[in-house]
């Protein structure tokens, strides 16, 4: 049943419930403020902030964000001049030295593709056999080269490093590097190192001292490293140390690499092809499992991409 109304009361009504509305909701309202004020703390400004901000203003001076003793931007020559070391002595391998290339430090890690399972058919495998690329990501390589005659291959690096610190007092560390005509090279993976591997792409140093008449391999890379260093300003790991060796400075910590390599060159028969690089690795952080604090293991030893594609 439809119920009637009468029309000027059925106008004014909606007036009046609306008045009433507002001048109950003021007083809450003032209450509410009064005890939100009586509750609520200033919050004072952390790194997280600061970087927060500098990621959305790249053109706004850190040091005016927080202070310098928090979060810090270093030059990325403090991260190259890194690489290259020489090896530990309980380990003195230089793995891309030989007759044409004597001394030639470890100036870069390589990075190989996944492991696969032992089966006979490679069900499982991307490439018949597991490769592994080397890229002059701190430009070592060409100035060797420069230092025995060979012209330059215009290698260049541009980057930043930037430290935060933590509340245990470690700092936490995020390195990105672009380097650009880097001298790349891919061998098999089957052998002590890439330079005595059977050469599937590109020249090494070596390849290129003994017969100059090659024509190097160039590619331009990305490389994002995150890690926990053992304090602000404490010195930059040698990845060749991290990952080849498995030495890193105590309390180390590395969070996630990810590194990007596009480079054209020729294959060993002199045929025109790029090598394409991908490589990603992370380190999940721990989960509370059923009240159990775990950390989660991935594939592979945490490597989600591990791809070295010629063609």
């Amino acid at each position: 049943m439809k119920l009637g109304t009468n029309s000027r009361l059925g106008a004014l009504l909606p007036n009046l419930l609306m008045a009433i509305v507002v001048l109950m909701t003021i007083p809450c309202a003032c209450k509410a403020g009064a005890q939100a004020a009586k509750y609520t703390l200033q919050r004072s400004g952390t790194a997280d902030d600061a970087s927060a901000r500098l990621i959305e203003s790249p053109d706004i001076d850190p040091g005016r964000l927080a202070d310098p003793s928090t979060v810090r931007v270093r030059p990325i020559e403090d991260f190259l001049m890194a690489q290259g070391t020489p090896p530990p002595r309980a380990n003195p391998i230089l793995f891309y030295a030989g007759p044409y290339a004597p001394g030639l430090p470890n100036y870069a890690v390589g990075f190989t593709t996944a492991n696969c399972p032992n089966d006979a058919n490679n069900h499982y495998c991307q490439y018949p056999t597991s490769r592994i690329a080397v890229v002059d990501y701190a430009g070592g390589a060409n100035k060797y080269l420069e230092r025995r005659g060979y012209s330059s291959l215009g290698t260049k690096t541009d980057g930043s490093i930037t430290e935060r610190l933590l509340p245990d007092g470690r700092a936490e560390v995020t390195v990105v590097l672009y380097t650009t005509n880097a001298l790349t090279f891919a061998s098999t993976n089957d052998t002590p190192s890439a330079e005595t591997g059977e050469r599937l792409f590109g020249s090494s140093v070596q390849d290129l001292l003994r017969d100059r008449s090659r024509r190097p391999s160039l590619g331009n890379s990305s490389l994002i490293l995150i890690f926990k260093n053992t304090k602000l300003g404490a010195p930059m790991p040698d990845l060749v140390y991290l990952f080849a060796f498995g030495i890193s400075p105590p309390n180390f910590e590395l969070d996630s690499l990810y590194f990007n390599v596009n480079a054209r060159g020729s294959l060993p028969d002199g045929t025109p092809a790029q090598c394409r690089v991908l490589q990603h690795f992370v380190n999940p952080p721990p989960l509370l499992i059923d009240g159990v604090l775990t950390t989660p293991s991935l594939l592979d030893g945490n490597w989600l991409s591990e791809f070295v594609d010629i063609n």
